[in-house]
């Protein structure tokens, strides 16, 4: 399966406990992602399910981006 075109989301867990902010680079550097560093292709979402945040606009993301390969 060929993954050119293929559209990431990486929700970002428990964030709410967190006393700074989320450094997406160096997540997609962890990741072996920064390649990918196009808003069309991948998408970092903050999310707490705890608190019921960042999951829905994730999933919207997703949702509005996904195409067929």
């Amino acid at each position: 399966m060929e993954l050119s075109k293929a559209k990431f989301l990486v929700l970002l867990n428990k964030t709410d406990l967190l006393s700074e902010k989320v450094d997406e680079e160096r997540i997609a550097d962890k990741m072996g992602v920064s390649d990918l560093n196009d808003p069309s292709r991948i998408s970092f979402k903050t999310a707490s399910l705890k608190k019921n945040e960042g999951i829905n606009e994730g999933l919207s993301w997703l949702a509005k981006n996904m195409v067929a390969i």
